[in-house]
């Protein structure tokens, strides 16, 4: 979630003085990869996926069904992997997953994930 942030975690530790962990997070509205993310909610009813569209989403379903919502990295290797040569369609249903995740909100991805 750090990295998705743009930001970044680290550990400094000396011996019989302590340990120091920090964390940095950017304050800007811009995400580190430009993402623009959009309530779910708000794609739903313009997600009409062809017969096509769907049987070239399921492998990518199956796999981001195996991840945590925490693992956002893998979850963004797939996604970027999805959306290569895809269809308008097929960008908006990525857009609208990875506002879902950003959001935590497990409703709207379990509904994307249903196909």
């Amino acid at each position: 979630a750090i990295d998705a942030m743009g930001g970044e975690i680290g550990v400094e530790s000396e011996v019989n003085v302590g340990t120091t962990l920090w964390i940095t997070i950017s304050l800007s509205n811009e995400t580190s990869t430009n993402t623009q993310f959009v309530a779910p909610e708000a794609n739903q009813d313009k997600l009409d996926l062809t017969y096509q569209e769907v049987e070239l989403l399921l492998p990518y379903v199956k796999k981001l069904k195996e991840f945590e919502i925490y693992e956002i990295t893998l979850i963004h290797k797939e996604l970027t992997k999805l959306k290569e040569n895809s269809s308008e369609n097929i960008k908006r249903w990525v857009q609208a997953y990875e506002s879902a995740v950003a959001y935590a909100n497990h409703e709207a991805i379990n509904r994307l994930l249903e196909l």
